[in-house]
């Protein structure tokens, strides 16, 4: 019963800081007002790897921005599908095609060969091999001139990005300290899918963004690496790292790095963005695990090891560190003490339980009601897919020591 105690205390004062966070990021983004004389130069760069399906839309999605960028960088990097030929058809209706150099044995640069209502276009093309997205990333980056360009975006070739995407997160770049924004992700609406992306749009759709909503703009775990808008100078400063193997969620280090040197980073509802998600049981344990193997390289690997980074997190941030750690104690403890409860009647076993499903079920109630006018149709939506979603923080331990395996194997 002591072990429940514990526990207890520990879920309350996480809980009780998550609406302290959110009263302080409310209080904070009020002073955030929209300046029409604020025109910031924006450049766009996008990495992509067989991407074939969804590369064309992504483009065009950034050439039809409301508030238009000024430049477009894109690199294929080696891909093995048609990603090159979608590139080039996108090329060809815009720019009127490209003209390349060959610059090195593994990369080819092309520039636009008319401009598209004062566009920029350049293509980059990885010709032998692949440099992985962290390391494409940073090299268009290089290319980006932070005096002509004040903001930087980093979009993923599988994300399409809603019209006004660019425009409603101008207004916190006003901030010198706000480092990055970043939009709500959603699942293209278009697609079809199986039950499992389904419960994937619930999570997206009601409790994800109110949790990033409530996050004080010090405290985010990780950005969507899927859409960001960068101040170019602090990231020219704290470029995308690339020591994180395999893609192991360079997004959730980066958020770290620039939070611990006291930059803001904001999340802004209104800026929509629509990823790809396909996936079926497998396909969902394999993105998992790599979410969770981030997380485990991200702490062990940097946050732990440098006190600098460590000393500067916030309060709210080393409570979800500790609440990634203690995971699976957190739900043996759960189980532990339903089943106890039930078996005994000793109904003091069931607080905790009543407590961890009516906090989610409080928290996902306001989110589906907050954002419904976004995207929900259907009467029985939130009935259907709610219990479906608490399960699977369940299953959410299956992905959490195959990751834990898998980042014990880039040790190695």
């Amino acid at each position: 019963m002591e072990a429940v105690k514990v526990s207890l205390f520990y879920l309350i004062a996480y809980w009780l800081l998550l609406p302290l966070g959110y009263i302080q990021s409310r209080r904070g983004l009020k002073d955030y007002v929209e300046d029409p004389g604020y025109r910031p130069r924006v450049a766009v760069v996008v990495p992509c790897r067989n991407k074939e399906d969804t590369i064309y839309e992504v483009l065009e999605s950034i050439v039809n921005q409301s508030y238009r960028p000024s430049k477009i960088i894109v690199t294929d990097d080696h891909s093995t599908d048609g990603s090159l030929k979608e590139i080039l058809r996108f090329a060809d209706r815009y720019f009127g095609g490209v003209s390349c150099e060959r610059v090195s044995d593994n990369k080819e640069v092309c520039y636009q060969n008319r401009k598209f209502n004062g566009l920029d276009f350049i293509l980059i093309k990885h010709t032998r091999e692949n440099l992985g997205k962290q390391r494409s990333l940073n090299e268009m980056i290089d290319m980006i001139d932070e005096g002509e360009y004040e903001l930087t975006a980093t979009v993923d070739a599988d994300t399409k990005l809603d019209r006004d995407w660019i425009r409603n997160s101008l207004k916190y770049h006003r901030d010198p300290n706000v480092a990055a924004t970043y939009g709500w992700v959603r699942i293209w609406k278009e697609k079809s899918y199986g039950n499992l992306v389904h419960m994937r749009r619930f999570e997206y759709s009601s409790l994800l963004p109110l949790y990033r909503e409530v996050t004080n703009p010090r405290s985010h775990w990780t950005m969507s690496g899927s859409n960001i808008l960068y101040k170019t100078s602090i990231l020219k400063k704290f470029p995308i790292p690339e020591h994180m193997k395999e893609n192991a969620a360079e997004d959730m280090l980066h958020t770290i790095i620039l939070q611990a040197k006291g930059y803001k980073i904001i999340f802004v509802r209104d800026s929509m963005a629509y990823s790809k998600e396909e996936l079926d049981l497998s396909g969902f344990v394999k993105q998992s695990s790599r979410w969770f193997k981030g997380g485990w390289y991200t702490l062990l690997n940097y946050v732990l090891k440098d006190r600098e980074i460590y000393k500067n997190l916030t309060t709210l941030h080393k409570l979800q560190i500790g609440a990634f750690f203690t995971f699976p104690y957190y739900m043996a403890i759960l189980n532990f003490t339903l089943v106890e409860g039930i078996i005994t009647k000793e109904w003091g076993y069931l607080v905790w339980p009543i407590l961890d499903f009516s906090a989610y079920l409080i928290l996902t109630l306001i989110g589906y009601k907050k954002y419904s006018k976004y995207s929900f149709d259907e009467r029985l939506y939130f009935i259907k897919n709610y219990p479906i979603y608490y399960i699977e923080r369940y299953l959410a331990l299956i992905p959490y020591f195959i990751g834990l395996k898998e980042y014990l194997k880039l040790k190695r």
